[in-house]
């Protein structure tokens, strides 16, 4: 059996898909098995994955009609042999140790899971992780307000606690990253950091869409699954779900305001439904939302939406198909 496995959910990225293996065969740490999920790709992506799975043995495609990153990364744990999970999206790479410095830490320092740094393309900056000596409720904090990456990408987990906790990405296909990393820190013992750059996060820009059908599903996506990391913090903290504060909130009334911004998603009930207890923090001083946030969500309350309308014809919303 490997001793990790290394899961690519591949879809429709195949002028990336390439530079993304490479950078996992060349890896300096051998025990491994890269997991390509093929989720009903309709470019070269099949074919690309089949030709570098007859070449190395190392490299298991699984094809599957199209169901989306949730899904094709819970095929990929189902499917692991490893006793070590790390993930790589199809159009990022990492640099060729990564997997060697993040198993050596985990093993050295008996962790359950390792974070490292990773180089965001999408801003254009180094992110620095900086997690020692935190609590995995200040963790869980910092990705709420957005300190952390949520991204499974820059983490090395162990299968071990993904089974042993049902531990898997919920069906939507958006935040879902935000949902499973909440509940693997929740349950994990002990946390580690790996000081190097080793992932390289990068934007596709054919992962943008001014589309408002995707925009849509994003953003009810974005909504079911913020439920889901809300009703999972509740059943675990109960009264002590104050001690995520504000910072949940934050997080919360942030997508808040992006879903009243879109027409099709504008139903005040509906988003005012999920954790009301945000809204007491949005003119919270200690809250770091601007003072045009502010404003909006204050006209939703009142069911004043013209604002909304005139952002959406002079600054529309624009969402990545990466998550977080």
């Amino acid at each position: 059996m490997p001793k990790i496995s290394i899961i690519i959910p591949v879809f429709n990225v195949e002028l990336y898909l390439q530079r993304c293996i490479n950078s996992i065969l060349a890896q300096t740490f051998t025990d491994f098995e890269c997991i390509l999920i093929n989720d009903g790709s309709s470019d070269n992506c099949p074919k690309i994955c089949d030709e570098y799975a007859a070449r190395d043995n190392r490299v298991v495609v699984i094809h599957q009609n199209n169901k989306g990153s949730a899904a094709a990364r819970n095929m990929g744990l189902l499917k692991a042999q490893g006793e070590w999970i790390g993930f790589v999206d199809g159009d990022d790479w990492v640099e060729h140790d990564m997997f060697e410095k993040m198993y050596m830490k985990a093993i050295s320092g008996n962790y359950d899971m390792v974070w490292c740094d990773y180089y965001d393309y999408c801003h254009g900056y180094d992110i620095k992780v900086q997690i020692e000596g935190l609590s995995n409720t200040d963790l869980i904090k910092r990705i709420c307000n957005g300190q952390l990456h949520s991204s499974v990408c820059n983490k090395f987990i162990k299968k071990y606690i993904c089974t042993n906790y049902d531990i898997l990405f919920p069906s939507a296909n958006f935040m879902e990253d935000f949902v499973f990393t909440i509940k693997y820190i929740y349950h994990a013992n002990k946390i580690g950091y790996v000081n190097n750059t080793l992932y390289h996060y990068a934007l596709n820009p054919y992962s943008i869409t001014n589309d408002i059908g995707k925009l849509k599903i994003r953003v009810e996506d974005t909504y079911k699954n913020l439920f889901v990391a809300v009703d999972f913090l509740k059943q675990k903290y109960g009264a002590n779900i104050i001690r995520l504060e504000p910072e949940l909130s934050i997080r919360i009334n942030h997508y808040k305001i992006i879903m009243l911004r879109i027409k099709e998603t504008r139903n005040i009930e509906k988003v005012f439904s999920l954790y009301p207890d945000s809204h007491k923090y949005i003119f919270d001083k200690k809250c770091n939302v601007c003072l045009l946030t502010k404003i909006l969500f204050l006209f939703a309350t009142k069911k004043i939406f013209f604002p909304y309308i005139l952002l959406d014809i002079f600054f529309p919303v624009k969402y990545s198909n990466h998550t977080g």
